[in-house]
């Protein structure tokens, strides 16, 4: 298998040449797939990161949620822009940020920059894939797209340096979703779940935080 540098004008080659990557018509959009799982998490305004061909984004604004996208290859909505995800970016005035099937993309510099950026909004949720990704280019090159794996014992590690994770769901053998907050809110949160399902009728005692 070839080794080959992992940049933008390589996933614009593979968005060009891969007819079926990423795209929510061949049932390989996470986002959308995940979607029962994380459905009830979702207010506000949402940031998807590394948000590809727009699947995501456009899913959820069916579904009537401000949705918008970041990636670094060239936007196929409207609503996704052309940025480095990895580098500062002004997220704050989004309630969560989402990102699938994205970590597992980036090395290990790369992964601290995203994950810092997600903590400027109040939920992120995300998935983490630990599988191999091979794609053959049209030239027959073969790529493993899916350059940082690790045990997810070390990602949970890693994940809880930036977040309180509030759900891990293990979608998959190799793959994991997860829910958080911001760091620190996660008292203030069950304090609000236990208030919303007494007020729905149900006996709550206490919820840890």
């Amino acid at each position: 298998m070839e080794r080959v540098k992992i940049n933008s004008r390589l996933y614009e080659r593979i968005y060009r040449e891969l007819e079926d990557y990423g795209r929510a018509g061949f049932n390989h959009c996470p986002g959308i797939r995940l979607y029962p799982h994380y459905k009830d998490y979702i207010s506000g305004k949402i940031m998807d990161l590394g948000s590809g061909t727009g699947g995501t984004v456009e899913f959820l604004r069916s579904r009537g949620f401000e949705a918008y996208g970041l990636d670094w290859i060239k936007p196929r909505s409207a609503f996704c822009k052309k940025a480095d995800i990895t580098r500062k970016s002004k997220l704050g005035r989004y309630n969560i940020a989402t990102s699938f099937d994205v970590i597992e993309h980036l090395n290990n510099n790369q992964v601290k920059g995203l994950l810092l950026n997600m903590t400027a909004c109040g939920t992120q949720i995300f998935t983490i894939a630990n599988n191999t990704s091979v794609v053959t280019l049209k030239n027959g090159t073969e790529i493993d797209l899916h350059i940082n794996r690790k045990p997810f014992k070390v990602w949970r590690g890693i994940i809880m340096d930036y977040f309180d994770i509030v759900s891990e769901i293990k979608v998959r053998d190799y793959q994991m979703l997860y829910i958080c907050k911001k760091k620190g809110s996660t008292k203030e949160y069950n304090e609000f779940m236990a208030s919303y399902l007494r007020k729905h009728g149900y006996q709550v005692e206490k919820i840890n935080g």
